[in-house]
């Protein structure tokens, strides 16, 4: 069929239109069908629409079964994933995304599908073989210093374990091994990542095997025997992560230890090293504390011997002391006819000769504060650690090691805790 509208002396169909040929043709094709296969993804809509995928081993066919249809399918009430149904229905094309699905008018139950008995008998056999127990798990490092990922690269699993890792870890050593995580080629292609992890075994501490959530069919390739064989005989231990919480797969189970996401793989991997970030945060915080108050105190010893204290309590006493002078003066003149005029220069000649020796007093006395101040200033524990100084404390005892004796009381594997100026480092004593 041509198209009469031209453009650039080229007759093209639009898109809509194609789709609508695709459309005419393929229903009237496939008017009404029979058709067998497993259900997977099952999930009914708030507006009573059962959605579902139809698979085999080969392929798959999206499904639906719509509310009017199901009174007629008491089945319906008993489907779960896993099962194998037979369906009768039309196939009907969905203009606007270009996709096609089956209409289940009848759907009646066949049993359990091939893939879910394959997946049972799989489990079952390595669970007899004791692939699963848990005395064969390897125990997963509380600090892993560098992580292999096997992911497929730019999808939504590696970028969330990244973002939770390099937030809570305090170093972030990560190797990416990129894979397939989905098709037929997926299970050579992981094994083929898991053992090029494997092979530069003393430098890595932990694998993390991983992808998103998807249908039974995408996460089938986890189920593969040779690749839970090759997790269980790893040297390294191997962290699997694999689709959603609800989601199990092989590899979940054969694993030394299964995550519910991505996420939360990396939650577990960095739990340590958080509790380590979240002690020094508190220990730097009480420091802080520490030092301010010492400064206070200091600098209200330093204000009690301040020679401008000291001169302000004289002048004030030694006006009191004139004042009672002139009173006393006064009462002489009264009383006795007596002049006092003389003294009372004097007294003032005194009083300034004896400011003037408080102000010098005063000068000495700011020229020893000054060298107080500059004292405590070196004396301050974080100027004596720039200068490549540090502090070594047992961490158990809490304890600080000041002496080849104490170092040599230690025991063996002992953990230490060295203070920097700028932070906290942890050594091991090795002999």
């Amino acid at each position: 069929m041509e198209n009469k509208t031209e453009k650039n002396n080229d007759y093209s169909l639009p898109v809509s239109e194609l789709v609508q040929l695709i459309k005419n043709h393929l229903e009237d094709a496939f008017e009404l069908v029979s058709v067998r296969g497993e259900i997977s993804n099952w999930s009914c809509s708030s507006s009573g629409h059962c959605y579902f995928t139809l698979s085999d081993k080969f392929s798959s066919l999206s499904a639906v079964i719509f509310k009017g249809d199901i009174p007629r399918n008491p089945s319906v009430q008993l489907i779960k994933n896993g099962d194998e149904v037979k369906i009768v229905g039309p196939i009907n094309v969905y203009p606007k995304r270009g996709t096609f699905q089956l209409i289940a008018k009848t759907l009646t139950l066949s049993g359990k599908g091939d893939l879910l008995l394959e997946f049972e008998m799989l489990k079952k056999r390595l669970a007899e073989e004791g692939l699963f127990d848990l005395q064969s798990k390897k125990k997963i490092p509380l600090y892993p210093k560098k992580v292999a990922i096997i992911t497929a690269l730019g999808g939504a699993a590696l970028t969330d374990f990244l973002n939770v890792y390099c937030r809570r870890a305090i170093s972030s050593n990560l190797l990416v091994i990129p894979t397939l995580v989905q098709g037929e080629q997926a299970p050579a292609s992981i094994i083929k990542s898991l053992k090029l992890a494997i092979e530069a075994e003393r430098m890595i501490d932990v694998i993390v095997l991983t992808r998103g959530g998807g249908s039974s069919e995408d996460l089938s390739c986890f189920n593969n025997e040779n690749l839970a064989r090759l997790i269980s005989s790893s040297p390294i231990p191997v962290v699997s992560a694999v689709g959603h919480q609800i989601d199990f797969t092989i590899s979940d189970f054969v694993a030394d230890l299964r995550a519910e996401t991505p996420t939360a793989a990396a939650e577990i991997l960095t739990e340590y090293q958080t509790k380590i970030k979240e002690a020094l945060r508190n220990k730097m915080i009480r420091l802080c504390r520490q030092m301010q108050v010492m400064i206070l105190t200091f600098q209200r010893r330093v204000d009690l011997v301040s020679p401008w204290n000291f001169l302000k309590i004289l002048e004030n006493r030694l006006s009191s002391f004139g004042k009672s002078l002139e009173h006393a003066g006064h009462s002489l003149e009264r009383n006795r006819g007596i002049k006092i005029t003389d003294m009372q220069l004097l007294l003032d000649d005194y009083l300034k000769r004896l400011v003037a020796s408080f102000k010098e007093k005063h000068l000495l006395a700011n020229h020893k504060n000054e060298g107080f101040f500059s004292l405590l200033h070196s004396l301050d524990p974080r100027k004596i650690l720039q200068r490549g100084y540090v502090i070594l404390q047992d961490e158990e005892k809490k304890s600080i090691i000041s002496s080849l004796k104490d170092f040599s009381r230690l025991e063996k594997k002992s953990s230490l805790v060295v203070e920097f100026h700028d932070g906290l480092g942890e050594v091991i004593k090795k002999e």
